[in-house]
């Protein structure tokens, strides 16, 4: 016998076979599941038939509130039918409508008690005078009057003295003279007073000129001329130290007219307090008596704020004055502060002062 060949290829299955009869033996216990296969490969057969519908579930809860939709609203429905009467609401204000007409006239009162008396009228007016009485008798004769002609009927007093003028006597008066005449009347008798004054013919005074340079300090302005055409009546004028004296009681015309102008011009602005000025001034009491300010101009310009004195100016002084007679005068230049230099009167034809008695007192 030959060597056993290799196992053949393993036929196809054979048919299954009958069941066989169930065991007698009691069941064995379930055996754990076996892990899930593979799933198998869709069959190839036809979708069977739908089944018949299944019972109705239960209801579901209800779901959210959809979103309004935007349907057209639909048509108004019927009114509904009238609701019961409500409860009656609170009373209305009064109203607006007009006052019903005034009732009658009641019954007159009782009378009050009486009042009080009043007070005391405005007396009337005064009534007409009466008819004017019968002329009383003549008083007694009074004594005769008389007329002293003897006596002065009134005195003159003159520089000269005191003259009587009698009953019918003569005034005479120098031409040019000027006489005042008060009269006063009183209920028993007329005063009459009489002041006679001359004219000036030769007046009191002076006018005279000068110039003054390189003034920085006050002082009296001195060096005056009184040649023609200004004048010194009577010598009173002291034309060196620029005095005048003032020879007797009256109202006496001051003036002057004072150019100037600074020899260089301003660097700096001058205090608020330094005013200087020019002054007739009485020399026994320092007193000035007419004064005028050099011109000061106050300026605001963008790289300058300050005040200056103008460079050049004319100061008049004008006034009338009463003197006692003996007072001494002269005319000042008052720096007042100010230390700038002046001249004075350089300007064609000068300073020019005068003074003239007007008034004889």
């Amino acid at each position: 016998m030959g060597d056993i060949g290799p196992t053949g290829p393993t036929g196809p299955a054979g048919p299954i076979g009958p069941t066989g009869a169930t065991g007698a033996g009691a069941t064995g216990a379930t055996g754990a599941p076996g892990s899930t296969g593979p799933t198998g490969a869709t069959g190839a057969g036809a979708t069977g038939a739908t089944g018949p519908t299944g019972a109705t579930g239960a209801t579901g809860a209800t779901g959210p509130t959809g979103a309004t939709g935007a349907g057209v609203p639909g048509a108004t429905g019927p009114t509904g039918a009238t609701g019961a009467t409500g409860a009656t609401g609170p009373t209305g204000a009064t109203g607006a409508g007009v006052p019903g007409a005034t009732g009658p006239t009641g019954a007159t009162g009782a009378a009050g008690a009486t009042g009080p008396t009043g007070a005391t009228g405005v007396p009337g007016e005064a009534g007409p005078a009466g008819a004017t009485g019968a002329t009383g008798p003549a008083g007694e004769p009074g004594p005769t009057g008389g007329f002293d002609i003897g006596e002065p009927l009134f005195n003159v007093t003159s520089p000269g003295g005191t003259s009587a003028i009698p009953f019918g006597g003569t005034l005479n008066l120098e031409p040019g003279g000027n006489i005042f005449i008060n009269v006063q009347e009183e209920p028993d008798r007329t005063t009459v007073f009489f002041d006679v004054r001359p004219m000036i013919t030769d007046p009191n005074g002076f006018s005279a000129i000068t110039t003054a340079t390189g003034i920085s300090a006050t002082t009296q302005i001195g060096g005056w001329s009184t040649n023609p055409p200004y004048y010194n009546f009577f010598g009173l004028f002291d034309s060196g130290s620029g005095t005048y004296s003032v020879p007797m009681p009256g109202v006496y015309s001051v003036y002057a007219t004072i150019s100037y102008n600074l020899t260089t011009p301003p660097t700096s602005s001058i205090g608020s307090d330094i005013l200087p000025y020019f002054s007739v001034r009485d020399l026994a009491s320092g007193t000035d008596l007419i004064s005028g300010v050099l011109p000061i101009i106050d300026l605001n310009f963008t790289d300058f704020t300050g005040r200056a004195l103008l460079g050049a100016g004319t100061v008049t002084l004008a006034g009338d004055l009463q003197f006692n007679g003996g007072e001494q005068l002269g005319l000042f230049y008052v720096d007042n502060g100010l230390t700038l230099t002046l001249n004075i009167g350089i300007v064609p034809p000068g300073i020019i002062w005068s003074i003239h008695q007007s008034v004889i007192l």
